[in-house]
């Protein structure tokens, strides 16, 4: 363990960055410099300063050494009064506080940095490939790239620290609108719109100077047309979308790009189809956004010989994981090892929709029920669903003027891939594209031509299940479960944290447990899994593992609740009873 412990930081020290290896330089020269009255004299400071490029005479250096200002009481007293600008200490001798000491050692008062050299003294008219630019990579992560929280805020921080050249990680999300976020991980979604307006209010804050946004671009051509549709809507004139200079052989300089904001991105070749899109290079294998694959890897533990999940990312050439951690959401951020359940087809984006309704059970009759339920609505709005009639097939149905009408979608196969239609006019990629188009442009038939509007919302299957607990809250969920203490009771109820949100509340190795579930249009996800209904979800957890060993069993009901608490009083006077006849017993004997 020594061995490897020092060839590790034998690596660490000779990988370090520039800066960290000029850091550790100057530390171990001023330690070396300072005697043993813990003071530098001017003798020190000068065998220092040769071993650097800095020339000061001996005479210089001794006038800097005896600076009156530093030694002036007066001045230093009137310079701490400046600082703190308390009329109450302003009589008084000042003096700090530990925490006013720490505040003014980072304040800008006390900045080591020259004032002047922060006005632009560097020609800035030559080419804009001739700098060095500030750049940030995964801008959108608080924390590391496989567990942590995307934000906007993380956007707006870069961007007033000077970074001028930020990342935008791009995947197909809901509304035709993409997510960023690191694909194939845990890191939370943010919605694309959010952050391209986030950085048009905090672009240009801190420097005037061009802003690049380097796109990784995992979406359908359909997202990446509103995408442009989007950057030009937000960013307007800020964008630059033609040569400052028509004729001219070289890159603009970043003058002439003040307040411009750039997009970096890979030109698409000519007459390209959308699968060019998602091909990935070879060199881009070390980035775990761009996994073929990720899951769950079982290790063993080398101290308790238990195998332990762990999720990881399989690329090209590698495979990273994480160390052991939590699989689902937990609505406090508690432990919690919810294995997933790793068979989930639902990985085209219609199932992620409100308007997608699967198999219904009811098949047109439902649906036209659900028409007429929703008819408030207003004409267009619409639900799709599967077909009875043609596997692999759906039905659109749609209301107009007071009735519902169907359509029939057809899947077909062109070129080894599926294309879905409606007639025999445009065909689409995706039923979500197909849907998307419709909601933009007119559905024409002979007797009328309507656009989709608003889609009518699933039947809500949970309700009335005895697991179900519509208006319970965590604290009424918590004392329900300790009165029935058997591992793998729980129930379901709303979370308390966020809309579109549900939590299982449940009992494992005699604690209390809360774990999110998210409803995302027509899924419901619980870590990584997906599910089309909670009925599904606590079914799935019923029959497999759900919190290590635990398995959903007791669903707990209020007939359950007092039937246990009936034997445990039933319990208490038996024993009570059964003590008090041996007490008699002892005392006749």
């Amino acid at each position: 363990m020594l061995v490897n412990g020092i060839r590790q930081l034998a690596a660490e020290s000779s990988n370090a960055p520039y800066s960290l290896l000029v850091e550790r330089w100057l530390r171990k020269e001023f330690y070396t410099m300072e005697n043993l009255r813990g003071v530098i004299t001017t003798k020190d400071l000068k065998a220092f300063l040769s071993k650097t490029n800095i020339k000061l005479t001996t005479a210089r250096l001794e006038e800097l050494f005896q600076d009156p200002e530093a030694l002036d009481e007066q001045k230093v007293g009137l310079f701490m009064r400046e600082y703190l600008q308390d009329p109450i200490r302003d009589e008084q001798e000042p003096f700090f506080t530990v925490p006013e000491f720490i505040d003014f050692l980072f304040s800008k008062q006390n900045d080591a940095w020259d004032a002047q050299q922060g006005e632009v003294n560097q020609d800035m008219t030559e080419p804009l490939v001739n700098y060095w630019i500030a750049s940030s990579h995964n801008t959108y992560l608080t924390g590391n790239q496989v567990t942590s929280e995307s934000s906007t805020e993380a956007y707006a921080r870069c961007l007033r620290m000077g970074c001028r050249c930020i990342e935008l990680d791009c995947l197909d999300g809901p509304d035709n609108m993409p997510y960023i976020y690191h694909g194939l991980t845990l890191t939370s979604k943010i919605k694309f719109i959010d952050v391209i307006k986030t950085i048009k209010d905090h672009a240009f804050v801190t420097s005037e100077y061009p802003v690049i946004l380097s796109i990784e671009n995992h979406c359908s051509l359909t997202q990446q047309r509103y995408m442009a549709a989007a950057f030009l809507e937000v960013f307007g004139d800020m964008l630059l979308v033609e040569p400052i200079e028509r004729d001219s052989t070289q890159m603009p300089s970043p003058d002439q790009l003040k307040r411009r904001i750039i997009i970096k991105h890979k030109k698409l070749p000519d007459e390209s189809e959308e699968k060019t899109i998602l091909q990935r290079d070879e060199d881009t294998d070390a980035d775990i956004s761009n996994a073929v694959k990720n899951g769950i890897l079982y290790l063993e533990d080398p101290v308790d010989l238990k195998w332990r999940p762990h999720f990881f990312m399989l690329t090209q050439s590698k495979m990273y994981y994480t160390e052991e951690q939590q699989y689902s959401e937990d609505e406090d951020n508690e432990d919690s090892d919810t294995l997933i359940k790793e068979d989930v087809p639902y990985d085209e984006l219609h199932f992620g929709e409100k308007w997608f309704h699967g198999k219904l059970p009811g098949g047109r009759e439902q649906a036209q029920e659900l028409l007429n339920r929703y008819s408030s609505l207003g004409d267009g709005s619409f639900l799709v669903h599967e077909s009875e009639t043609f596997v692999g097939d759906y039905s659109l149905s749609f209301w107009r003027q007071g009735t519902v009408n169907h359509c029939h979608i057809r899947s077909k196969q062109e070129r080894r891939q599926t294309k879905y239609c409606l007639g025999d006019t445009i065909s689409f990629d995706s039923l979500y594209s197909l849907i998307t188009y419709y909601r933009c442009n007119q559905l024409r038939s002979r007797e009328f031509s309507i656009c989709l509007t608003e889609p009518v919302p699933q039947t809500q299957k949970h309700v009335g299940k005895e697991w179900f607990h519509s208006n319970m809250t965590r604290a009424q969920a918590e004392e329900k479960l300790r009165r029935v203490p058997y591992d793998g009771a729980y129930l379901v109820r709303p979370s308390g944290k966020e809309e579109n949100c549900f939590a299982i509340s449940f009992r494992a190795e005699n604690k209390l447990k809360h774990c999110r579930i998210r409803q995302e249009g027509h899924l419901y996800t619980i870590g990584t899994a997906e599910f089309k209904s909670l009925v599904e979800l606590v079914n799935y957890y019923e029959k497999h593992t759900f919190y290590r060993k635990v398995k959903l069993k007791y669903p707990v009901t209020e007939k359950l609740v007092r039937r246990i608490g009936g034997v445990s009083c039933l319990m208490f006077y038996y024993v009570y009873i059964k003590l008090f006849f041996l007490h008699i017993l002892k005392l006749i004997l």
